[in-house]
């Protein structure tokens, strides 16, 4: 009887060794685990993800300060001063253009702020900076350009000297070249611009503003030619290409390739 026993304890061991998992089998497994989660971090991408959110929040901010800007026009016939609406002292970078930050977490944010509560801000400051450049040629300014960084879009410029590749103004879009090179600042630098631009051409006399239409007829405009800078779709937002070239490297845009002539894409525009 106790033979008998420990026979059937023997094979019931043996049953239950060969029921479990081989090395091999455990190593297939963790294999498979590893590679969902490489493909998991790809597709989210969290570094993507938050400068998208940035340069998103960048877009609308300078959309609504135009938006204010222009209103303020309507009660004052005058855009703000830096006095009203920086938190450092202006710099005059060529005769007739100044230039100053623009940021509401800072312990001065000009006489300006009361009428939004707070000003907006790059949400990477002060690394990087909202650029005010206006007319300061008399006491009432009649043209401004808001400028910014964004981190998806790597236009610099023809010469590459440019840090700002994004900005608004109560002009066209022409109007806002050239760029500055002031909206990214050393991690140790100063809270106002740090560099002089090159030469500034003397602004156009005013003129009055209508929003930028979508273009609805069938064959869409020429682009307008180097070097005035072209626009296009990478990952969902609306970014300068810059040349024709730059536009067609394979990284610069969303592919099937569409040109814009407008910042905020809105204006499909062709090949010539």
């Amino acid at each position: 009887m106790k033979a008998h026993y420990f026979k059937l304890l023997a094979k019931n061991s043996r049953a239950r060794g060969n029921s479990g998992f081989t090395l091999i089998e455990i190593l297939i497994v963790v294999i498979i685990v590893v590679i969902l989660a490489v493909i998991a971090l790809l597709l989210i991408n969290p570094t993507m993800q938050r400068k998208k959110l940035y340069d998103s929040q960048r877009k609308r901010d300078l959309g609504r300060l135009r938006g204010l800007y222009d209103d303020y026009f309507l009660y004052n016939l005058r855009y703000p001063t830096a006095q009203e609406v920086c938190y450092d002292d202006p710099i005059e970078v060529s005769a007739g253009v100044c230039q100053c930050n623009i940021c509401g977490l800072e312990k001065d944010v000009g006489t300006f702020s009361p009428l939004l509560h707070v000003l907006y801000c790059d949400p990477e400051h002060p690394i990087q900076q909202y650029v005010y450049e206006y007319d300061c040629g008399g006491s009432e300014p009649l043209w401004y350009k808001i400028y910014a960084k964004l981190s998806l879009n790597s236009y610099l410029g023809p010469d590459g000297q440019y840090t700002c590749n994004f900005g608004v103004s109560n002009r066209d879009d022409s109007f806002l070249l050239p760029y500055p090179f002031t909206c990214e600042e050393e991690p140790s630098g100063g809270g106002g611009p740090t560099s002089t631009p090159g030469p500034t051409s003397p602004p156009p006399a005013p003129t009055s503003t209508s929003a930028p239409l979508p273009t609805t007829t069938p064959t869409p405009p020429v682009c307008p030619g180097d070097p005035t800078p072209k626009y296009c779709i990478l990952s969902s937002i609306c970014n300068i290409c810059g040349t024709y070239a730059q536009c067609l490297q394979p990284d610069a845009c969303d592919q099937p390739l569409t040109l814009y002539s407008n910042s905020s894409c809105t204006q499909i525009c062709s090949l010539p």
